[in-house]
């Protein structure tokens, strides 16, 4: 991992406190070094004048800013105040040593050629007041004494405080910080008994006995004896409880003895904050009885840390009050490489640990990325699913922390914020944002002020001569600081306490607790700034009933009331929840202030539960066989209930958007209502997220009924109540995991709307339900697919046909699927809005009507052939045609020629004229072919094909003018088009005629032929592959005649001939119905069907022969046709989805076509002819260009 940073986690005002705690530690060495010169010990640093303080804290700051300038700067100083210049000396140095810690490693240093450390920016503390009064005190603002806290405030006057039964100085220590005040703990210090069970404590108050907490920092004032078996020295505030594993985990070379906090007193800051002992004298720590673990952990020993605290089994908590470094102005955590640091983290969670981290101080500095915590504090946030939100940046890593918090891990993280004395979210904290349903607001002392103040922070500092604000008369040192890494320790502070005091349960169970008992704060419920609100001590140490082992208990709690439960509760008797509740029925749209609620925070087992009336919020843990909710009761709640639940009135999981855990089945009544919350797409809880089920359990299950209830507007607590969700949007609602499963359907979906009538949902949008084996999974979806053009949303012509099959197919919206329309509607319902374009025409099967058309043109190829052959029996070329073909023999000739014509071109052949086509005696023949188009589709791209083959044929003439033959053909054409392959394989077989009547040429084709075609579509729906494949065959007919009229003459150059034709091909296939395989719901049925083609021709054919030199003889020829095709050539296709018939066609091809054909060859005697040619085809929609070269060779 890149070295850990402190810089961002506690701040001064308008700068780091790097800068600010450096900078005011310097001030009091540099203001104090002649009196500790002169052997002064254990003595405050006496008061400068105000002016030289000024003039010397100036210095170091202006000389930190710009090093280079410090012997200019320093000059000018001696020149304004001689007499201080030892004080400016000693200043300038003290400022050369900020810029040299200054986050980035000096050039050429080896910290600078080492790629995996850098030295960290230094702990953002504040900086230090530099004088003190001559005596240590306990300070309010004004500077007097007091052994009572303070009531400045109004909040100050509503809590607890301590009893008489402490002494004046322990309430002066009590009063030292108001932190101690904000967060209730007076209560647990005044407490006698344990919550759990009542039982004594063994000495006064709840203070953390028994808990170790490991706190990852900076060191700590202490330094181990030579042997290691004991300190030689150690801060009087942790004398006793500093635990002899504590470690430097740095690979700096000092070892692993070396624990001492040499790097501005950030960590001692931090472990006095948790743990200073409650000893009347300087402040007290929020656990003040819990061990501590101290790991010199930073800059570049976090990960090493952490592994090695995971291993010790009686270490609980980890504070981490250390982050990554933000540059001014950045709008996203850069996370760089946290592999290392994730596999730490989760081995400290899968052995149950609690990992506090601060948010981070960049709110004035980057105030964008502020929005949200950076570092570890946002590991539960960091997936797949959220890699590209915007709030981190893991360079393409695409980590996955989301198990994190999940429940495969029993460790949890928290993050935590920053408040001030006013109890206000702290201008350079980082707010909760995404992390609020893991994250709770603590007292860090606010931004700071360029004189520290008791409205900040006061905690142990290292005890070198004049380094802290206070020194004791003991030789303890204080000293105030502030930021998010002075929040964190109060939360573990506080968790070591609510540890002690409930000691079976759970990590996962003393965070909810202390989650479920916070101070709300800021907008109602779990907010994007405070998350849960103000960690509360005497909240959670609220207690609950007590009750004997077979006792029932039943709640009356008013409306708008609530009854906390924060202990444990063990009894086989019933609990009865009747509380105040409208009549009527319990109804979504009710609000929360018209119920009774009774609140489990802690853990509570019964025999039975039985929600009668009013509200049973479980936030901690509910353990019961059997829980009914009854028609006026709701069970909600973001923590665990183990047992079957039976719901008549309502489930909501979530208190505001959140998660709830059921450990049992769950079945839902005709009458029951599951009432989701839905606020954002994030699956993390709090503002912005969703609310969600967990069943669990093998053989468990969820059997929705009832209503499925959706809010995204009127929500009242925790939610922006402003989120619109996009079509595409999906929201696992329910997940069954650990060997559960989904059972059942919803009979129908209730969208509340709040006081305006609005749903939140987007126009032309529904919200649908989709059962799945694991999950139910609620999916914005279209209102109308082919209604999407009205939303401005382009469909063409297949996906408009499309799109109205898919309205007719779909379910209701709360209706169960078969596995086929769940396999469509689980891929298209998660698609976005700019995507159902592509997506709906991709599955509409286009390119089966451009295969059929082009198996038919093939087939009306092997008549064009026929033809050729027919022409070149009366011209004389009967051999220029296809090429290369295959010998055929007969009265001792051999006749081979080449080519690529689609129509014969006539020619005179003034050697062999039309004795040839008389010649008696049968003649065998056959070439073979290849050829090529492409048709233009209305969108995309259309299709294109290939393909090539052979026919043969055998004829002779029966009179002189009458000459009949039989012809069989076979080729494969490939078509390719939008994500589709097709190929098809013809046979044909026909019998034909030339009749020539002087210079009337009439000439008739009958056949049939035989297609067998396969196909393959490749396509996909977001990101997801599918294959369909599809194969089918069928029979046709082929018919075609022609009639011409030769004209024969001599000219200047040659033999020339003029043709006038004209003539009518028909054909067609009787495709048989198939049905796709392979893609599942997306297969289609392709109807049965028979497409034709019927081409008429006028045209004219000329042709000349010219006699060269070397006896060659020369002959091009021309034709021109005009087309017209009396049925469509762009077949339409019928295919059906999901039960439900559409009729696409791949584009309209226009039906009249000019067909033109240019040929030149060239012979030597009658034994050798060469040729080439053109044909083409133009039509609207289509072009068609062939070439083709041949040779002839006789003998």
């Amino acid at each position: 991992m890149p070295a850990s940073k402190i810089g961002p986690t506690a701040r001064t005002a308008h700068r780091t406190c790097r800068a600010g705690l450096l900078l005011g530690s310097a001030l009091v060495l540099v203001l104090t070094h002649g009196a500790a010169a002169a052997g002064q010990r254990q003595r405050s640093a006496q008061p400068a004048p105000p002016a030289a303080q000024r003039l010397v804290s100036t210095l170091i700051e202006e000389i930190s800013r710009s090093p280079h300038s410090g012997d200019r700067l320093a000059a000018a100083a001696v020149s304004v105040s001689p007499a201080l210049a030892g004080d400016i000396a000693r200043a300038a140095t003290i400022g050369r040593m900020l810029a040299g810690n200054s986050g980035a490693p000096a050039a050429g240093t080896p910290a600078a050629a080492t790629p995996s450390f850098a030295p960290p920016a230094l702990p953002p503390p504040t900086g230090l007041l530099p004088t003190v009064a001559p005596t240590f005190p306990y300070l309010t603002d004004n500077g007097t004494v007091t052994a009572t806290p303070r009531l400045d405030l109004p909040w100050m006057a509503a809590r607890p405080v301590l009893d008489t039964s402490f002494s004046l100085a322990q309430r002066q220590e009590f009063a030292a910080n108001w932190g101690n005040l904000a967060i209730g703990q007076a209560t647990a210090l005044n407490a006698t008994t344990r919550p759990l069970d009542g039982a004594p404590l063994p000495g006064k108050g709840l203070i953390g006995r028994g808990v170790t907490v490991a706190v990852l920092d900076t060191g700590i004032d202490a330094t181990f004896n030579a042997t290691g078996t004991g300190f030689s020295s150690v801060h009087p505030e942790f004398a006793g409880r500093l635990d002899l594993r504590s470690r430097n985990t740095n690979d700096d070379g000092r070892g692993p003895l070396a624990i001492g906090d040499d790097r501005g007193g950030h960590g001692t800051h931090v472990a006095g904050t948790i743990a200073a002992a409650m000893d009347g004298t300087g402040m007290l720590g929020v656990a003040p009885g819990a061990r501590l673990v101290a790991m010199r952990a930073l800059p570049g020993g976090v990960d090493e840390a952490i592994r090695q605290v995971t291993a010790m089994p009686d270490v609980r908590i980890i504070n981490g009050s250390y982050g990554p470094e933000i540059a001014p102005g950045g709008t996203i955590w850069k996370t760089g490489d946290l592999s290392d640091e994730w596999l730490a983290v989760r081995g400290a969670l899968a052995a149950g640990k609690v990992l506090v981290f601060s948010n981070g101080n960049n709110g004035e500095d980057a105030p964008i990325q502020a929005a949200n915590p950076a570092g570890a504090a946002l590991f539960p946030y960091i997936s797949r699913a959220n890699a590209h939100s915007g709030v981190y940046d893991d360079g393409g890593r695409n980590y996955d922390f989301s198990e994190a918090n999940s429940q495969r891990l029993p460790g949890r993280i928290v993050a935590v914020a920053n408040l001030g004395i006013d109890l206000k979210i702290s201008a350079d904290s980082n707010r909760c944002g995404v992390a609020a349903s893991w994250c709770i607001s603590a007292p860090g002392g606010g931004v700071g002020s360029s004189q520290p103040n008791a409205n900040e922070i006061l905690s142990t500092f290292p005890r070198a001569p004049g380094s802290g604000t206070f020194t004791a008369p003991g030789g303890a040192t204080y000293a105030y600081m502030t930021g998010t890494s002075m929040a964190a320790p109060h939360v573990s502070g506080a968790l070591a306490v609510l540890m002690e005091a409930y000691p079976t349960y759970s990590a996962a169970e003393i965070v909810r607790l202390m989650f479920a008992t916070a101070e709300d704060l800021g907008a109602p419920g779990v907010d994007a700034v405070y998350g849960h609100g103000l960690v509360r001590i005497d909240r959670a140490l609220t207690g609950a009933p007590a009750l004997g082992p077979a006792d029932s208990r039943t709640t009356t709690v008013a409306a708008g009331g609530t009854e906390l439960w924060t202990a444990p509760v063990a009894t086989s008797g019933t609990l009865t929840i009747d509380n105040a509740a409208p009549s009527g029925g319990h109804r979504p749209s009710r609000p929360s202030h018209s119920y009774g609620e009774l609140q489990i925070a802690g853990v509570a087992q019964f025999g039975t539960v039985d929600i009668r009336n009013g509200q049973l919020s479980v936030d901690g843990t509910l353990v019961a066989p059997s829980i009914t909710v009854g028609v006026n009761g709701q069970l909600s709640g973001l923590g665990d209930v183990i047992g079957n639940v039976a719901v008549h009135g309502v489930l909501k999981p979530g208190s505001s958007p959140g998660e709830m855990v059921i450990v049992g089945n769950v079945a839902m009544g005709p009458t029951g209502i599951f009432q989701v919350d839905i606020d954002g797409r994030a699956d993390t809880g709090g503002p912005g997220s969703y609310d969600t089920l967990f069943v669990l359990g093998p053989g468990h299950a969820f059997t929705a009924g009832g209503t499925f209830s959706a809010r995204l507007r009127g929500i009242e607590a925790g939610a922006s109540n402003s989120y619109v969700p996009t079509i595409g949007s999906r929201f696992a609602v329910v997940r069954a995991e650990a060997g559960a499963r989904i059972a059942g359907h919803f009979s129908g979906i209730d969208i509340e709307a709040d006081a305006t009538g609005a749903t939140g949902l987007p126009l032309n949008a529904r919200l649908d339900v989709l059962y799945y084996p694991t999950s139910i999974v609620a999916a914005v979806t279209p209102a109308s697919f082919a209604g999407l053009p009205s939303a401005g949303i382009t469909l063409n012509t297949h996906g408009l046909a499309l799109a109205a099959a898919l309205d007719r197919a779909r379910p209701a919206p709360a209706a169960p699927m078969t596995n086929a329309e769940l396999h469509v509607f689980d891929l298209v319902y998660g698609l976005p809005v700019g995507r159902l374009s592509d997506a709906l025409d991709a599955m509409s099967g286009r390119g089966y009507g451009g295969q059929t058309a082009s198996s038919l043109q093939s087939v009306l190829g092997f008549a064009s052939m026929l033809q050729q052959r027919r022409d070149g029996l009366r011209s004389g070329s009967a051999d220029a045609v296809f090429a290369p073909t295959f010998g055929a023999a007969n009265n001792g000739r051999f006749e081979a020629s080449a080519g690529l014509p689609v129509a014969a071109l006539a020619y005179a052949d003034p050697d062999d004229g039309a004795a040839r086509a008389r010649a008696a005696g049968w003649s065998v023949w056959g070439q073979a072919f290849g050829n090529g188009g492409a048709v233009k589709a209305d969108s995309g791209s259309g299709w294109s094909n290939t393909g090539g083959g052979f026919v043969f044929g055998i004829d002779r003439p029966v009179t002189p003018s009458l000459t009949v033959g039989f012809a069989g053909f076979y080729t494969a054409t490939r078509t390719r088009g939008d994500n589709f392959v097709g190929t098809s394989s013809s046979l044909a077989g026909a019998v034909y005629g030339a009749l020539s009547l002087g210079r009337v040429e009439i000439d008739a084709v009958v056949g049939g032929s035989w297609t067998e075609m396969s196909s393959t579509r490749n396509f996909s729906i977001g990101d997801t592959a599918l294959a369909a494949r599809g194969a089918t065959r069928g029979f046709g007919l082929l018919a075609t005649t022609e009639v011409g009229y030769r004209f024969q003459m001599p000219t200047h150059f040659g033999e020339a001939f003029v043709k006038p034709f004209a003539g009518i091909a028909y054909a067609d296939v009787n495709r048989a119905a198939f049905t796709e395989t392979g893609a599942g719901g997306f297969n289609l049925t392709v109807m049965a069907d028979r497409p034709t083609r019927a081409l008429a021709q006028i045209g004219l054919s000329t042709g000349l022969a010219i006699r060269g030199n070397h006896g060659l003889v020369w002959r091009p020829e021309f034709k021109l046709a005009w087309g017209h095709d009396f049925k469509d050539p762009s077949p339409p296709v019928s295919a059906a989805i999901l039960g439900q018939t559409f009729t696409v066609r791949d584009t309209v091809l226009g039906r009249n076509a000019a067909l033109v054909g240019l040929q030149l060859g060239v012979s030597h005697s009658d034994w050798l002819q060469i040729y080439a040619g053109y044909d083409g085809e133009f039509r609207h929609g289509e072009m068609t260009h062939q070439g083709r070269i041949g040779a002839r060779l006789r003998w």
